[in-house]
């Protein structure tokens, strides 16, 4: 196995299923830089008192709409106070529609829902609410980036998102936009966190690495979108099986091309397989090698998660055969 870039303790002489080409393959990932995955909308109520709506997409004014994919019209409020943060605040507050409670700046080692990465200031000029979240979506992510220290990349466990004001807190005066890291709310291991809700995460991430890890067992939907957790029990279209090592100095395939990380890492992702689900796979399933980008790659991520896919949300339950 030397010449694949494996580590000589693999298993050798696997078979590995290809799928046929009239399957189609696993869609592409989305860009995450552009789908927030979730904002957080501000909104005056009183002299001091804003309105928080945790939503996908900013409506009204003190009584936000909140629209998730796929899903009517919804009224999500939440009451806190106003306040000033600093870059690298983890900040926190509870989520229930009717807490009237303020934000708390907590300690990154604690459970927190965003993490500062800077204000931007709205202008007069910046056509805002007409023209929403594309007034400042390149600032927050180039600070959202500097946060981090490295370039923000679409496939990795941050996302970008914002405290911003509703068209009612706008026109009231209020022009401060809050940039923060935001964990996606397709990287939870259940179906739906919260149409409206931001995903708890612990841990600072300046400095973090962005690859996301994948546990065995763990269930993915396409049908949700790409990458897309999802419980094992509810329709599903790929599972988790485990990963194998790259070496070193292995010369990474282009993450486009199917053919190379088959030949890469299909033989040791068959044996995975194998000892996973007893060689039992969908009748439209085949074993992947996913492959990793190179921005990971230059993180240090050596890991190749295997999977079985599927092309549609066709699977029901783990794969897991019982020992």
């Amino acid at each position: 196995m030397g010449d694949e870039g494996f580590d000589e303790d693999f298993v050798r002489g696997a078979s590995f299923f290809e799928p046929s080409s009239s399957l189609p393959g696993p869609p592409n990932s989305p860009n995450r830089l552009n789908r927030r995955g979730i904002r957080l909308v501000v909104a005056l109520v009183a002299a001091t008192a804003l309105v928080y709506a945790a939503t996908h997409v900013a409506r009204g004014t003190t009584e936000s709409k909140s629209v998730a994919p796929g899903s009517s019209t919804t009224s999500t409020t939440i009451t806190v106070s106003r306040k000033e943060y600093s870059v690298g605040d983890c900040v926190m507050w509870n989520q229930a529609p009717d807490a009237g409670h303020g934000t708390t700046v907590v300690t990154c080692d604690h459970t927190h829902l965003i993490q500062i990465a800077g204000k931007v200031v709205l202008q007069d000029t910046d056509d805002y609410p007409t023209r929403g979240a594309s007034v400042y979506e390149a600032r927050c992510i180039a600070m959202v980036s500097d946060l981090i220290g490295k370039p923000l990349q679409k496939e990795g466990r941050f996302a970008w998102g914002d405290l911003s004001p509703t068209d009612h807190g706008y026109a009231d005066g209020d022009r401060d936009v809050w940039c923060a890291a935001e964990v996606p709310d397709q990287q939870i291991g259940q179906p739906f966190y919260g149409a409206h809700q931001f995903v708890p995460f612990t841990g600072d991430v300046r400095g973090a690495s962005q690859t996301e890890t994948l546990q065995p067992g763990t269930c993915l939907s396409y049908r949700r979108g790409p990458g897309s957790h999802a419980a094992c029990d509810q329709p599903h279209s790929e599972e988790i099986i485990g990963s194998v090592q790259l070496r070193e100095n292995f010369k990474l395939p282009d993450v486009s091309n199917d053919a190379g990380w088959r030949a890469v890492a299909g033989p040791q992702c068959a044996v995975v397989s194998y000892q996973y689900a007893g060689g039992q796979l969908p009748t439209d399933g085949w074993t992947r090698a996913r492959p990793i980008p190179q921005w990971s790659w230059d993180e240090g991520n050596r890991r190749v998660d295997c999977a079985i896919d599927t092309p549609t949300d066709s699977l029901t339950g783990s794969l897991k055969r019982s020992h």
